[in-house]
């Protein structure tokens, strides 16, 4: 059994664990923050801001994943973690919540992370989301930060990148969320089903009415990023 620990997270060789939070951002001068447990390092986020002039993205086939049932739990707070009943997330602090699950062989690329999401939307009754590709850039540069220091930053990177770097305009997007994850290997399934579904805050953010996802994965590194108007 691997633990997994989503935000702040802490990776071990057996138990591991990951730390996930949630921020939501209506205008840059009024901020709302959200934690959510899920069984992997994963942070979540929305802004909104308006812009003109928005491409459109171009879609993805997508297909039904089969479902395995898994579940993480995070690895800094090992001690507390081991405590938790399998699948169940804890919150252990305002932003970072944890969950027990099993590793898997190997990490998902981007197109199953992409199918597993659209399947669990469609299984919601939500839309399936286009593949867009600055999204998907922006997304690759995040994991490969998490991957460098080994854990998520909170939303540091994205919301610095969205109120001092002009974020928006460079993304095309007037509403812009992200969920992000650090740890162990996991299927594009149980990333979706499994990490960000037991968080409600995170699992309303990948359900919630966005057009278009971009997804990186680099190494045990994985963020999402949405795109809405």
């Amino acid at each position: 059994m691997y633990f997994l620990q989503i935000i702040i997270l802490f990776v071990i060789s057996i138990p591991a664990s990951i730390i996930i939070t949630y921020t939501t951002m209506p205008t840059p001068g009024n901020v709302t923050k959200v934690n959510a447990e899920v069984p992997t390092i994963a942070n979540n986020k929305i802004i909104n801001i308006p812009i003109t002039n928005i491409p459109t993205p171009t879609a993805v086939p997508t297909r039904s994943p089969t479902r395995i049932p898994t579940q993480e739990e995070p690895d800094g707070q090992q001690e507390s973690a081991t405590n938790n009943d399998w699948g169940v997330a804890k919150q252990i602090s305002e932003h970072t919540y944890t969950i027990k699950v099993d590793y898997d062989s190997s990490m998902a690329n981007p197109q199953d992370i992409l199918n597993a999401l659209n399947s669990y939307r469609s299984q919601h009754g939500r839309g399936s989301l286009n593949w867009d590709q600055r999204l998907a850039d922006y997304a690759n540069g995040r994991a490969g930060i998490f991957k460098d220091i080994g854990n998520t930053d909170s939303h540091a990177g994205f919301e610095n990148f969205l109120n001092n770097e002009d974020g928006f305009s460079k993304l095309g997007f007037n509403r812009l969320g992200e969920n992000s994850y650090y740890g162990g290997p996991l299927t594009g399934t149980h990333l979706i089903e499994w990490v960000f579904a037991q968080s409600p805050q995170h699992n309303a953010n990948q359900l919630d009415n966005w057009s278009s996802v971009g997804i990186g994965v680099v190494g045990g590194g994985v963020n999402l990023n949405f795109g809405g108007n």
